[in-house]
């Protein structure tokens, strides 16, 4: 029943949140824990050894006469099961501390790992990658720990980036979770806000880019261009006259950027034109909040 325990602690303590077994955790918890059973059958013998001394030097009777009486009378059976119990339930505890504490060196591991990772992509220090992960821990729920909710997501944008068109945080919601999946990662949602953050402009490019990127192909062309434009400029009454307004400006954003006159634009057109020409970074519409309210 130990052994099985045991083992069975050990690896429980050893799995990782993708289902993954790490032997050498494994080998490291079941090393703890079986010097933590030594230690309590240890214990337990001293306990023992103290109770047939009591008995001993109370009642002057000899060592095997005390050990007989010990092992027969119901009450000394009873003190021993109960002495057996707490060594039993000590060691229960101390795994569920160890499995606790292999769960939370894990949970430190990602955090680390994924800090580096952001902080490598978007050229943010990594202690400012680390405090924007800690800001959105706080912003999912404890039944999905690693997604942010899209509502969480609008309101982020909407209260502490000031950010007011819900069709341009809705791009912004689909470029930064991809076509396969049907939700934010933390992870993605971290990397966005360090994007924020960062003052690598070529960085920020790509980002603007692929928010831009409705389609999700790697270019724009002219009717991703028309729909970001429809929704950034003030519209008149007359339809005819927005259409014909977004018809010029498309013209005159193709004839910039697009180098090559294919009639689409690639992120090497895109980050070529705003480099020479930076303050035009959100020439389709704002996806990038005010800095304002990114050094806030």
């Amino acid at each position: 029943m130990y052994v099985f325990a045991i083992l069975l602690i050990s690896l429980l303590a050893s799995w990782n949140h993708n289902n993954v077994l790490y032997w050498k955790n494994f080998s490291y918890n079941l090393i703890i824990i079986i010097n933590i059973v030594i230690t309590n059958l240890i214990i337990t013998f001293i306990i023992i050894i103290i109770i047939i001394i009591i008995i001993i030097t109370t009642t002057n009777t000899t060592t095997t006469t005390t050990i007989i009486i010990i092992t027969t009378s119901s009450s000394s059976t009873s003190i021993f099961l109960n002495i057996i119990s707490l060594s039993i339930a000590s060691i229960v505890h101390t795994g569920a501390a160890v499995f606790a504490m292999a769960t939370f060196d894990e949970l430190r591991k990602r955090t680390k790992q994924m800090s580096e990772k952001v902080a490598k992509l978007t050229g943010v220090e990594e202690s400012i990658a680390l405090n924007v992960i800690m800001y959105a821990k706080n912003l999912t729920s404890p039944s999905n720990p690693d997604v942010i909710d899209k509502l969480v997501f609008i309101a982020q944008l909407c209260t502490r980036f000031g950010m007011s068109s819900l069709f341009f945080i809705d791009i912004i919601f689909a470029s930064m979770k991809g076509k396969s999946c049907s939700h934010l990662k933390l992870e993605e949602y971290v990397r966005m806000i360090c994007v924020f953050l960062s003052s690598d402009i070529s960085v920020k490019i790509e980002y603007v880019f692929n928010c831009y990127d409705i389609h999700q192909d790697g270019r724009l062309d002219q009717r991703e261009a028309h729909a970001l434009l429809m929704s950034s400029i003030i519209m008149s009454s007359d339809d005819q006259d927005n259409d014909d307004q977004v018809k010029d400006l498309i013209d005159i954003v193709m004839a910039m950027t697009d180098i090559n006159s294919d009639g689409v634009i690639t992120l090497e057109e895109f980050a070529g034109f705003v480099q020479g020409n930076i303050l035009c970074i959100e020439l389709l519409g704002s996806v990038l909040p005010q800095q304002s309210y990114v050094d806030k």
